[in-house]
């Protein structure tokens, strides 16, 4: 079970690598996206975020089911220009973890670039387009990653991961570009017991 959650992990940074431009992760200031999430894992996802991304906020729900075991996942993920916050909004304990990827490379790279060939690398392609809430996507096939990937301004509206014999969809339902982000979303309740961590959501299994 940690290996696929690894699996998704590894989706995350890639889309987030792509997105990188300018020291920035996407190209609009804010905005709020809601997913549904389909396949070997079901349930919602929303996610915030502003100043371009720099500050993010993933509020996910889920229950994944790998080979018959289920396991529920109700978290949050909080990032900024120096850390990402993991927290399990169940057990009220979270990871902290110095942010890998913002402010880490010189301002004079096109980092949008070198995401794009970081992707092509992996196996990545532009293999066409398709229209998903009104917005033209480019749509992404990573094959390293058993992935596709659905960007419009930098922004993944769509994602698909087939994997060890299991499909993930998560599918855009709502985006509001340049949204009114309430600033309470990017703060860390007082009430999670945080601990030290070197790679995000690395809970401990029961």
């Amino acid at each position: 079970m940690k290996s696929f959650l690894t699996i998704i992990t590894v989706i995350f940074v890639s889309t987030f690598i792509f997105g990188q431009s300018s020291q920035v992760k996407y190209h609009i200031k804010s905005g709020i996206i809601e997913y549904e999430i389909s396949g070997a894992s079901k349930g919602k996802e929303v996610v915030y975020f502003d100043n371009y991304g720099i500050k993010e906020a993933k509020y996910s729900n889920q229950e994944i089911d790998m080979m018959g075991i289920k396991q529920k996942t109700n978290q949050i993920i909080i990032s900024d220009s120096e850390y990402i916050y993991t927290l399990d909004v169940d057990k009220k304990t979270g990871t902290k973890m110095k942010n890998p990827f913002l402010g880490s490379m010189p301002e004079d790279k096109n980092l949008e670039e070198l995401g794009k060939e970081i992707m092509t690398n992996m196996g990545g392609k532009v293999i066409g387009s398709e229209t998903l809430l009104g917005k033209t996507c480019e749509i992404w096939e990573v094959s390293q990653l058993s992935a596709k990937i659905w960007v419009w301004n930098t922004v993944p509206l769509k994602t698909e991961v087939n994997m060890m014999g299991m499909k993930i969809v998560s599918n855009a339902t709502k985006f509001e570009p340049n949204a009114n982000v309430p600033k309470e979303k990017f703060v860390v309740p007082d009430a999670y017991t945080i601990t030290e961590s070197s790679f995000p959501g690395a809970f401990e299994e029961n």
